[in-house]
């Protein structure tokens, strides 16, 4: 930016500020001679009104004939127009009853507006608005009745112009003589104006060129009244930014030396992590890795350039992986522990790696996560502990099929022609709801057996409509074998007694003895279920026309994991485990369980329930 060039900049306010004093003067002017005028109108009608009242009230006394009496000389309503004739004066007349003219002088070209007349009391004069016809302009029209003999005879009108907005000639010099020294305020403002700004103008010149030069020093100018206390509390303002400044410097330095001494600390701590026999990776609060060990880099075959500071989606191989770490590298989300998962790396099929993340809390406040420290363990030794135990959990599997069955059952008739049937496929997604639920609490009970055989595991007894339980437990059943041909039959004594059971173990319990009577049922067999109440006891019956069950098996089938070595029995699904599970539930309830099996007619599980194992609640029936 040149120099003339900035001082243009520079003047373009004062500029401004001359023209705004400019409009604001001759705005000020304008409402002077707008007032001055409006008050002259005003004056005026006020003058018109008294003069034109007055006037028809006098009129208004003499008679009708003696106002229109012809004669040589002058009339009444012509010595009135000669005494009136000014340039507010427009019209007298003197009209009959039927408003007709009977005596009238006018200005030239005056026309005068006919109109019919009030009758008013007395002889009280009035007024009103009126148009001239031809060029409308309008005019106070004074009126007031006549009589003859006491009787209404006609009306005296007197029209005077009504006074317009207009300014007078002779008003002119006047109202110039008050504008003029308004306007001569103008200059006398402006300079006092500038002459108090100037101080400013100078401070932002000063201001400027500091800021051009990039140096800071205290503004050196002289001024009087508030501007000079505005001065002063700039510079203390100026001084202490400026100091604030160094302080932020000196800051600066320390924290490039703190940066140095972490840099050196982090060497040491990453030197300390690659002896350790393990694996590990650091990521960051972003999920990003900052460390990684050596090993690692050579058990996945990559370079540290690839992983340092890159997504893992860039680098990882391994699908799992990839998901566990970038879940793990979310520290935002609400309840984060730690976590371990295993893989087979794709470099090594030979070996099992065992993977955990641990949060690093911050030392001075636990509830921030300053990133996450990744393990990854050599476990290939141990697998056989962990492959019995996957076994085990396979056993204990095999209780989650029947909700499953029926969710395969829904889900593939959905996808066939039943499924656009609307019923249909609100009934569907009210069992699938209902099953998922049913798996949750599975998982929920089968976890609870382990707690079973511990010794330490408590049921949760409540009142239980025993027939509803049952019903529904056949009616599921029923729906994921439909298939099969079976016949359900449900019999149930009318008034069964409310027991106190843990309803969601013992529902485990039915579902299991059901299951297994329809797993080993002949094909378009038929499957009971039915309860009585007899001698205070409540028995419970499943019954089959299956395969049934060899003499010698019947003493080992609640053993846990044992299965008859029968062709019949070894060519269906199972693992062994329902019939434990059931006779453990039902010995919880202070119950026992039956067995009566006839080979190649069926069999029959009887669950029975005592007063003395405190199942029946007294004097409650369902």
């Amino acid at each position: 930016m040149t120099v003339s060039t900035t001082k243009q900049a520079r003047s373009l306010p004062s500029q401004r500020l001359g023209l705004a004093l400019i409009a604001a003067s001759l705005l000020a002017i304008v409402a002077v001679v707008g007032t001055m005028v409006r008050y002259q109108q005003n004056l005026t009608e006020a003058q018109i009104r008294s003069q034109g009242l007055s006037l028809a009230g006098v009129l208004s006394r003499l008679s009708y004939e003696r106002l229109t009496s012809p004669n040589t000389g002058m009339g009444p309503i012509q010595v009135v127009y000669q005494s009136q004739r000014t340039d507010e004066f427009a019209y007298a007349t003197v009209t009959d009853r039927a408003g007709r003219p009977a005596s009238a002088a006018a200005s030239p070209g005056i026309v005068i507006p006919p109109a019919a007349l009030p009758v008013t009391p007395g002889n009280v004069a009035a007024e009103r608005i009126t148009l001239l016809p031809g060029s409308g302009k309008p005019v106070i029209e004074f009126y007031a009745p006549l009589r003859s003999k006491g009787k209404l005879a006609g009306h005296i009108r007197l029209g005077y112009y009504q006074p317009s907005g207009m300014i007078p000639l002779a008003q002119v010099p006047l109202l110039a003589s008050v504008a003029f020294p308004v306007f001569l305020l103008t200059p006398f403002f402006y300079l006092l104006l500038k002459r108090e700004i100037t101080p400013l103008k100078k401070a932002s010149i000063e201001l400027q060129n500091q800021i051009e030069d990039g140096r800071f020093k205290r503004l050196e100018l002289t001024a009087a009244g508030e501007f000079g206390e505005f001065i002063q509390r700039f510079n203390i303002f100026m001084e202490r930014a400026y100091a604030r400044i160094n302080e932020l410097e000196t800051v600066n330095d320390k924290a490039e030396v703190s940066q140095k001494m972490l840099s050196y600390k982090r060497a040491r701590v990453e030197a300390v992590l690659q002896a350790h026999p393990d694996m590990f990776l650091v990521l960051d609060e972003t999920g990003v890795p900052s460390i990684v060990s050596d090993k690692l880099l050579s058990l996945l075959d990559l370079s540290r350039d690839a992983v340092i500071d890159q997504r893992p989606p860039t680098w990882c191989k391994e699908a799992k992986v990839t998901e566990f770490l970038l879940r793990c590298g979310d520290t935002n989300a609400p309840g984060y522990v730690s976590a371990t998962m295993d893989f087979t790396p794709e470099t090594a099929p030979d070996r099992s790696i065992e993977v955990s993340a641990y949060p690093l809390f911050s030392p001075k406040d636990k509830a921030i996560v300053l990133g996450t420290l990744v393990i990854f363990r050599d476990v290939t030794g141990s697998i056989a502990v962990k492959r019995s135990q996957g076994e085990f959990v396979a056993h204990i599997a095999h209780e989650l099929k029947t909700p499953l069955s029926v969710l395969s059952t829904y889900s593939e008739a959905l996808q066939e022609e039943e499924g656009k049937d609307e019923s249909f496929r609100v009934e569907a997604y009210n069992v699938i709801h209902d099953e998922v639920e049913r798996l949750s609490g599975l998982i929920s009970n089968l976890l609870s057996i382990t707690q079973i055989e511990m010794g330490n595991m408590v049921i949760d007894r409540q009142r239980v409509r025993i027939g509803d339980l049952l019903q529904d437990a056949l009616q599921n059943v029923s729906r994921s074998d439909r298939q099969n041909g079976i016949d359900f039959q449900l019999n149930l004594q009318r008034e069964l007694p409310a027991l106190a059971l843990d309803k969601d173990l013992f529902r485990v319990a039915i579902n299991n003895l059901l299951t297994n009577a329809i797993k080993y049922s002949k094909k378009e067999g038929t499957v009971v279920l039915s309860a009585e109440l007899k001698d205070d006891s409540v028995f419970i019956r499943v019954k089959d026309t299956g395969v049934g069950i060899a003499p010698e098996d019947q003493t080992r089938i609640f053993d846990k994991f044992y299965r008859s070595e029968a062709e019949e029995v070894r060519s269906k699904p199972g693992h062994g485990l329902g019939l434990s599970l059931a006779r453990q539930i039902i010995a919880l309830h202070q119950g026992c369980i039956l067995v009566d099996s006839t080979p190649g007619e069926g069999t029959e599980f009887t669950i029975v329930l005592g007063d003395k194992s405190g199942a029946i609640l007294q004097g409650l029936s369902s």
